[in-house]
């Protein structure tokens, strides 16, 4: 009986042992589950600072607030990167890169953003597009404008411009607001430009035009371009060509292309002429067809007489050909 009450006694003991980790277990686990997941915090913020990315959570806003009252208070003529309006560090990660550095048993990221002279530039990419000249035994002379650089970009008042070839959204960081670019080349006043392509942008006239760099040649057929960042096709119409339109769920419809111009199509659509067929894409500015014809006009005739006498005088002063 004795044995029997003093086992009791012992299991009871032993209960409130268990019942008392029990409770400690309780009390400790909203301390072992935040260490849980610190931890697992640092091991994703040494992950990405080991394939030189930055982690998200690792700096807050009230930083970058502070970051750019810090450059603003120790820079005067360069601004931090990203405006106030936009600033979250999804667009800081976007346009800065970081380093991992080992001291003292600590790991200290380092994040380099860069510093800009903000001032917004409007870039163009020059394509070259044949014109329809007269009509020779079948086929076209066309003739075109061959621009000296692939790109030109021209700050908001047109007083500097800079001219480059290489692929800006390759060489420039992406916002969603903007291009945030290095410097791509030399600027150049405006007022005092002779590049052909910047007066042509800013005020075309024949007498621009007679400056350019003029090629000429043959052509029998439509030409097509398609342009991606504005979802367009460029085209240049030897001879004026019906389009027939069609788009889903809708009677189709013609639109006449002649000289130059663009063409954009909505998502549903596809536009068929006699030997191409081109295809609409999703746009944010348009969801119906979108035609635009320019209002200069390159008739090389005009501008050079010289070319009416039917080339009699080979060593004229006319532009090349191609």
């Amino acid at each position: 009986m004795t044995k029997t009450i003093n086992k009791m006694l012992k299991e009871d003991d032993e209960l409130k042992h268990l019942v008392q980790i029990a409770v400690y277990v309780r009390c400790l686990e909203p301390t072992l589950n935040h260490l849980i997941k610190s931890n697992e915090k640092v091991l994703k913020v040494l992950r990405y600072l080991k394939e030189r990315k930055i982690y998200p959570e690792l700096i807050t806003t009230n930083m970058l607030h502070q970051i750019m009252t810090d450059v603003k208070r120790t820079s005067e003529n360069l601004d931090f990167a990203i405006p106030t309006e936009h600033l979250r560090i999804e667009e800081i990660i976007k346009i800065s890169e970081i380093d991992a550095i080992h001291q003292d048993g600590r790991t200290i990221a380092v994040i380099y953003v860069p510093l800009v002279d903000r001032e917004l530039y409007k870039i163009y990419r020059l394509h070259p597009v044949a014109v329809p000249q007269n009509d020779q035994n079948q086929t076209t002379e066309i003739v075109f404008v061959k621009p000296l650089h692939k790109y030109i970009a021209i700050n908001s008042n047109q007083e500097r411009y800079v001219k480059f070839d290489v692929e800006p959204t390759i060489k420039c960081a992406k916002t969603h607001y903007a291009l945030i670019c290095p410097i791509l080349g030399p600027f150049e006043s405006t007022p005092t430009s002779k590049d052909y392509e910047v007066g042509m942008l800013l005020n075309p006239n024949t007498e621009t035009l007679k400056s350019c760099d003029i090629r000429y040649g043959i052509s029998a057929k439509t030409q097509l371009k398609y342009l991606e960042n504005v979802q367009s096709w460029l085209y240049s119409a030897i001879k004026p060509e019906q389009m027939r339109i069609s788009c889903t769920n809708q009677r189709d419809t013609k639109i006449k292309l002649e000289k130059a111009g663009i063409i954009r199509l909505s998502l549903t659509c596809v536009g068929r002429t006699t030997d191409s067929m081109i295809f609409g894409q999703e746009t944010k500015s348009s969801r119906t067809t979108y035609l635009y014809k320019p209002e200069i006009d390159l008739k090389i005739h005009d501008m050079y007489s010289i070319l009416n006498e039917k080339d009699q005088n080979p060593g004229h002063d006319a532009p090349q050909s191609i």
